[in-house]
């Protein structure tokens, strides 16, 4: 079948590399792909990939509470929708891929503006929470989607998991992408200047006040009253800056690094940027540490599972459909950095424990996390959302079946 992908923003974070995942299998997979996004990090590594990129307008679509402010930003969304609606028709796809919230709602209205209109899958990567303008969005998305895919039950949840059309389907990784290398893992701790005798927590994550960094680096604090030789490496930069954001990621950076360069963490807090090889990355780590809030589901988890590393994160959002505390990995409640300074003492004082940890994080993810099984299950919801007609009415003028998703290697 022929799939148009459609993102929103031009950055890469971890919505994107899902996406960038699931165009290279649906490409293996016979399928035709295009990629339709704004120019940036996200439309070069599609090219990288042999993907076909459009270049799509950008968005403006910011978080407030101001009726009027609103009201601009939706006006601003004729240039998207417009735009959208034109490359439908140029590549008429019998899939329009939306990967998020914001791109779902844009190609709502767009393929509204279509005669031959092609089915539209949602991809939601974030919870909606609790708000009249999030119930609306809710509502237009159920009334106007064809399917519906969640990366969680506490996604899920947050639209109408009872809906026909709402599909959980939790993102799959290839393990031979993150088998651990214990080489690249040395040569971080080279680069970082931590011995490898030393304990060395990670958290690998946008920086954004979510993702909780700053309760890691104050349960850090309290974790050295113990444990003087550990580090903690912040993995990450900040992501989707600007004035139309919820959070000022720019600030929270400079806060981060201020934070970690105070009398009680300095030299032993690192906040490090963007690190590329994340498999590396995660052998470097004695654990990794997912201090969220509430994740949508937590990618880096399964990622670092399948490396061998043991996870450490909360009990919150999307992670306990991944983690089984204390069988294949740990869970603390979130926002409270003395229960993380507690649970880091525990697991750093049982290498048997982290161990055991490690051994079945590893398992979980081959039988419950694969990206064959991921892939199987969205071309089901492809075909799926062909084949319902609703009102007895084709899509499009035809309907494609699909080749089934290669097995990776």
């Amino acid at each position: 079948m022929r799939v148009l992908f459609y993102n929103h923003a031009p950055e890469i974070s971890g919505a994107e590399r899902v996406l960038l995942a699931t165009m290279t299998q649906a490409r293996k997979g016979g399928h035709a792909t295009i990629l339709y996004a704004p120019s940036g990090a996200l439309c070069h590594e599609a090219t990288n990939a042999a993907i076909e990129s459009v270049p799509a307008a950008p968005i403006t679509l910011g978080y407030t509470h101001n009726p009027l402010v609103l009201a601009r930003y939706l006006a601003g969304l004729a240039r998207p929708v417009l735009h959208l609606a034109g490359a439908v028709r140029a590549t008429a796809p019998d899939i329009v891929y939306a990967n998020s919230i914001r791109s779902g709602l844009v190609a709502a209205v767009a393929l509204r503006l279509v005669r031959l209109r092609p089915r539209l899958i949602v991809h939601m990567h974030d919870a909606l929470h609790a708000s009249w303008l999030n119930r609306l969005i809710a509502a237009v998305l159920r009334q106007e989607a064809d399917g519906i895919v969640a990366i969680s039950r506490y996604v899920a949840d947050s639209i109408g998991a009872t809906a026909a059309r709402v599909h959980v389907v939790h993102n799959g990784v290839n393990p031979v992408q993150y088998r651990r290398d214990d080489v690249g893992g040395r040569a971080l701790r080279v680069r970082f200047g931590i011995p490898d005798a030393m304990p060395l927590l990670v958290v690998a994550a946008q920086l954004t006040p979510w993702k909780g960094q700053m309760d890691a680096l104050d349960a850090f604090a309290l974790l050295r009253a113990t444990h003087p030789d550990a580090h903690l490496v912040l993995a990450g930069d900040a992501k989707f800056t600007g004035k139309h954001r919820r959070y000022d990621t720019l600030a929270y950076r400079d806060a981060l690094r201020a934070r970690a360069a105070h009398h009680d963490l300095r030299g032993h807090a690192h906040v490090v940027g963007d690190v590329a090889d994340v498999a590396a990355l995660y052998s470097a780590a004695t654990l990794l540490v997912v201090p969220s809030w509430a994740e949508p589901f937590g990618r880096v988890v399964v990622e670092a599972m399948a490396a061998g590393c043991p996870v450490l994160a909360t009990d919150a959002g999307g992670v306990p459909e991944i983690v089984t505390h204390g069988v294949d990995g740990w869970l603390v409640p979130p926002r409270d950095p003395a229960a993380l300074a507690a649970a880091l003492r525990c697991l750093l004082d049982d290498p048997p424990l982290r161990a055991t940890l490690a051994r079945n994080g590893r398992v979980t993810v081959q039988g419950r996390f694969s990206l064959t099984g991921y892939m199987a299950a969205m071309e089901g919801i492809w075909r799926d959302a062909l084949r319902d007609t609703g009102d007895g009415a084709p899509a499009r003028g035809r309907r494609l079946e699909s080749a089934p998703a290669r097995a990776e290697g």
